[in-house]
Protein backbone atom coordinates (compact mmCIF):
# COMPACT_ATOMS: atom_id res chain seq x y z
CA UNK A 1 0.00 0.00 0.00
CA UNK A 2 0.99 3.51 -0.69
CA UNK A 3 0.93 6.77 0.86
CA UNK A 4 0.30 10.70 0.01
CA UNK A 5 0.07 12.81 2.31
CA UNK A 6 -1.77 16.76 2.08
CA UNK A 7 -2.53 19.57 4.53
CA UNK A 8 -6.20 20.22 5.57
CA UNK A 9 -8.58 22.05 7.30
CA UNK A 10 -11.10 20.40 10.25
CA UNK A 11 -14.12 22.14 11.97
CA UNK A 12 -12.65 21.53 14.69
CA UNK A 13 -11.13 24.89 15.70
CA UNK A 14 -12.04 27.96 17.69
CA UNK A 15 -14.15 27.27 20.50
CA UNK A 16 -16.06 24.55 18.17
CA UNK A 17 -16.11 21.05 20.48
CA UNK A 18 -17.79 19.15 17.27
CA UNK A 19 -16.33 16.09 15.94
CA UNK A 20 -16.70 16.92 12.29
CA UNK A 21 -13.83 17.05 10.08
CA UNK A 22 -13.62 17.79 6.17
CA UNK A 23 -10.62 18.50 3.49
CA UNK A 24 -9.14 16.63 0.45
CA UNK A 25 -7.48 14.04 1.05
CA UNK A 26 -5.71 13.64 -2.30
CA UNK A 27 -5.39 16.18 -5.26
CA UNK A 28 -5.84 15.69 -8.83
CA UNK A 29 -2.61 17.08 -11.09
CA UNK A 30 -0.09 17.28 -8.32
CA UNK A 31 2.83 16.19 -8.43
CA UNK A 32 4.27 14.97 -4.89
CA UNK A 33 7.84 14.58 -3.76
CA UNK A 34 8.66 11.19 -4.75
CA UNK A 35 7.39 12.07 -8.48
CA UNK A 36 3.97 10.78 -8.45
CA UNK A 37 1.09 12.52 -9.76
CA UNK A 38 -3.09 11.44 -9.14
CA UNK A 39 -4.53 11.77 -12.28
CA UNK A 40 -8.31 12.95 -12.33
CA UNK A 41 -10.84 9.91 -11.90
CA UNK A 42 -8.38 7.73 -10.48
CA UNK A 43 -10.44 6.62 -7.60
CA UNK A 44 -13.66 6.91 -9.54
CA UNK A 45 -13.95 3.30 -10.10
CA UNK A 46 -12.81 2.09 -6.54
CA UNK A 47 -15.40 4.71 -4.80
CA UNK A 48 -18.22 2.82 -6.94
CA UNK A 49 -17.09 -0.41 -5.53
CA UNK A 50 -18.72 0.71 -2.27
CA UNK A 51 -15.86 -0.69 -0.27
CA UNK A 52 -15.63 0.89 2.95
CA UNK A 53 -12.86 3.90 3.61
CA UNK A 54 -11.52 4.05 6.44
CA UNK A 55 -10.36 6.46 9.11
CA UNK A 56 -6.96 5.54 10.55
CA UNK A 57 -4.87 7.36 13.02
CA UNK A 58 -0.92 7.21 11.65
CA UNK A 59 -2.02 4.44 8.68
CA UNK A 60 -2.21 2.18 12.40
CA UNK A 61 -4.95 -0.44 11.05
CA UNK A 62 -5.04 -1.38 15.13
CA UNK A 63 -6.39 2.28 15.75
CA UNK A 64 -9.38 3.33 13.66
CA UNK A 65 -10.34 7.15 14.85
CA UNK A 66 -13.60 7.75 13.20
CA UNK A 67 -15.54 7.47 10.20
CA UNK A 68 -15.54 8.98 6.56
CA UNK A 69 -19.11 9.82 5.81
CA UNK A 70 -18.75 11.24 2.68
CA UNK A 71 -15.63 11.34 -0.56
CA UNK A 72 -16.04 12.69 -3.51
CA UNK A 73 -13.69 12.86 -6.75
CA UNK A 74 -14.19 16.96 -7.56
CA UNK A 75 -12.17 19.13 -10.42
CA UNK A 76 -10.07 19.60 -7.20
CA UNK A 77 -9.66 15.98 -6.19
CA UNK A 78 -10.32 13.55 -3.66
CA UNK A 79 -13.05 15.54 -1.22
CA UNK A 80 -13.60 14.14 2.19
CA UNK A 81 -15.80 14.64 5.46
CA UNK A 82 -16.59 12.62 8.07
CA UNK A 83 -16.92 12.32 12.26
CA UNK A 84 -14.15 11.41 14.49
CA UNK A 85 -15.05 9.03 17.47
CA UNK A 86 -16.05 9.45 20.72
CA UNK A 87 -13.09 7.59 21.74
CA UNK A 88 -9.97 8.05 24.03
CA UNK A 89 -7.95 8.20 20.67
CA UNK A 90 -10.53 10.16 19.07
CA UNK A 91 -10.62 12.77 21.86
CA UNK A 92 -7.08 12.72 21.38
CA UNK A 93 -7.02 13.56 17.83
CA UNK A 94 -9.77 16.48 18.26
CA UNK A 95 -7.63 18.12 20.98
CA UNK A 96 -4.56 18.13 18.75
CA UNK A 97 -6.69 19.11 15.79
CA UNK A 98 -7.69 22.22 18.18
CA UNK A 99 -4.91 23.31 19.21
CA UNK A 100 -3.31 23.00 15.64
CA UNK A 101 -0.52 20.46 16.44
CA UNK A 102 -1.97 18.12 13.27
CA UNK A 103 -3.02 19.32 9.82
CA UNK A 104 -2.85 16.33 7.80
CA UNK A 105 -4.96 13.82 5.86
CA UNK A 106 -2.51 10.88 4.24
CA UNK A 107 -4.19 8.32 1.95
CA UNK A 108 -3.82 5.12 1.37
CA UNK A 109 -3.92 3.33 -1.62
CA UNK A 110 -2.93 0.38 -4.12
CA UNK A 111 -1.82 1.52 -7.40
CA UNK A 112 -4.12 -0.20 -10.60
CA UNK A 113 -2.83 1.60 -13.46
CA UNK A 114 0.10 4.22 -13.99
CA UNK A 115 2.44 4.99 -16.86
CA UNK A 116 5.99 7.28 -16.32
CA UNK A 117 6.03 10.79 -17.94
CA UNK A 118 9.36 11.37 -17.65
CA UNK A 119 10.56 11.60 -13.96
CA UNK A 120 6.65 11.76 -13.19
CA UNK A 121 4.51 8.44 -12.20
CA UNK A 122 1.13 9.38 -13.23
CA UNK A 123 -1.43 7.82 -11.69
CA UNK A 124 -4.47 6.60 -13.60
CA UNK A 125 -6.17 4.07 -11.38
CA UNK A 126 -6.00 3.33 -8.04
CA UNK A 127 -7.93 1.50 -5.03
CA UNK A 128 -8.49 3.21 -2.06
CA UNK A 129 -8.24 1.69 1.39
CA UNK A 130 -8.19 4.20 3.85
CA UNK A 131 -7.53 7.62 4.47
CA UNK A 132 -5.42 8.83 8.10
CA UNK A 133 -5.32 11.65 10.09
CA UNK A 134 -1.67 12.32 10.74
CA UNK A 135 0.89 13.75 12.63
CA UNK A 136 3.91 15.94 11.38
CA UNK A 137 5.98 13.59 12.08
CA UNK A 138 4.97 11.60 9.78
CA UNK A 139 5.68 13.61 6.98
CA UNK A 140 9.36 12.81 7.90
CA UNK A 141 8.54 9.29 7.54
CA UNK A 142 6.73 9.30 4.54
CA UNK A 143 9.78 11.25 2.60
CA UNK A 144 11.20 7.64 2.89
CA UNK A 145 8.28 6.34 0.16
CA UNK A 146 10.87 8.58 -2.17
CA UNK A 147 13.16 5.98 -2.92
CA UNK A 148 10.52 4.82 -5.61
CA UNK A 149 11.90 8.15 -7.39
CA UNK A 150 15.29 8.85 -6.08
CA UNK A 151 17.91 5.72 -6.03
CA UNK A 152 18.50 5.39 -2.19
CA UNK A 153 21.33 3.56 -1.21
CA UNK A 154 21.29 0.54 1.21
CA UNK A 155 24.02 3.06 3.89
CA UNK A 156 20.91 5.63 3.17
CA UNK A 157 18.70 3.67 4.67
CA UNK A 158 20.35 1.93 6.82
CA UNK A 159 20.30 5.42 8.36
CA UNK A 160 17.08 6.36 8.33
CA UNK A 161 16.08 3.03 10.15
CA UNK A 162 18.44 3.29 12.87
CA UNK A 163 17.28 6.96 12.95
CA UNK A 164 14.11 5.25 13.65
CA UNK A 165 14.97 3.61 16.25
CA UNK A 166 16.00 0.35 14.96
CA UNK A 167 18.96 -1.90 15.99
CA UNK A 168 22.03 -2.04 13.57
CA UNK A 169 21.74 -5.42 13.31
CA UNK A 170 18.02 -5.11 12.77
CA UNK A 171 18.04 -2.89 9.96
CA UNK A 172 21.00 -4.42 8.27
CA UNK A 173 18.66 -8.13 8.68
CA UNK A 174 15.50 -5.90 6.75
CA UNK A 175 17.83 -4.41 4.14
CA UNK A 176 19.51 -7.97 3.35
CA UNK A 177 16.05 -9.63 3.73
CA UNK A 178 13.90 -7.50 1.55
CA UNK A 179 16.21 -4.45 -0.67
CA UNK A 180 18.00 -7.02 -2.79
CA UNK A 181 14.88 -8.33 -4.12
CA UNK A 182 13.61 -5.06 -5.44
CA UNK A 183 13.81 -6.06 -9.28
CA UNK A 184 9.91 -5.05 -10.37
CA UNK A 185 8.49 -1.74 -9.50
CA UNK A 186 5.31 -3.65 -7.80
CA UNK A 187 7.20 -5.61 -6.17
CA UNK A 188 9.57 -2.66 -4.33
CA UNK A 189 6.10 -0.76 -4.17
CA UNK A 190 5.05 -3.41 -1.76
CA UNK A 191 8.50 -3.90 -0.03
CA UNK A 192 8.65 -0.01 0.75
CA UNK A 193 4.97 0.08 2.17
CA UNK A 194 6.12 -2.59 4.72
CA UNK A 195 9.25 -0.66 5.41
CA UNK A 196 6.89 2.49 6.56
CA UNK A 197 4.58 0.45 8.57
CA UNK A 198 7.21 -0.55 10.48
CA UNK A 199 8.92 2.76 10.82
CA UNK A 200 5.47 3.86 12.04
CA UNK A 201 4.70 1.24 14.65
CA UNK A 202 8.57 1.44 15.56
CA UNK A 203 8.19 5.32 15.87
CA UNK A 204 4.46 4.79 17.90
CA UNK A 205 6.26 2.61 20.18
CA UNK A 206 8.94 4.91 20.88
CA UNK A 207 6.69 7.97 21.47
CA UNK A 208 4.81 5.74 24.22
CA UNK A 209 7.95 5.00 26.10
Amino acid sequence: MEHKSISFKSDNNGENTGRNISGYGSVSGNVDSGGDVVMPGAFSESLKSGRKVKMLWNHNSDEPCGVWADIVEDERGLKVSGIISETARGKDVIALLKDGAIDSLSIGYRTVDAEWKGDTRQIHKAELWEISIVTFPMNELAKIDSIKASEMTKRDLEKKLRDSGFSRNDAQKLISGGYNALSEQRDADEAKSEILALLNKRAELLKSR
